[in-house]
């Protein structure tokens, strides 16, 4: 049950994406807090990648995390703001 939500969690949050090809967060990547994992920095710094396959991985990575990637949640909702679409394909 726990996997099933997990990877509904992901599908909600790219699905919330529909905005983001060449999108940058709201919040400069500057602000992003020194004190967080290094794993966990790593994938919100992935939210600021050109490349819209790697902002999308770097989401559903975060996703799987669950818990652990709530400080990375304002990131991904300043992602929301960006009025720029993309297509994306869901396995």
């Amino acid at each position: 049950m726990r996997k099933i939500l997990s990877g509904a969690l992901v599908v909600v949050v790219l699905a919330s994406f529909a905005g983001w090809a060449g999108a940058q967060p709201a919040i400069p990547k500057d602000k992003i807090p020194a004190d967080l994992s290094p794993d966990l920095k790593g994938l919100v710094e992935g939210l600021y990648a050109e490349d819209v396959a790697k902002r999308a991985e770097a989401a559903m990575k975060l996703g799987e995390l669950e818990e652990k990637a709530k400080p990375a949640v304002p990131f991904l909702v300043a992602l929301l703001a960006d009025d720029k679409g993309v297509e994306l394909k869901i396995p």
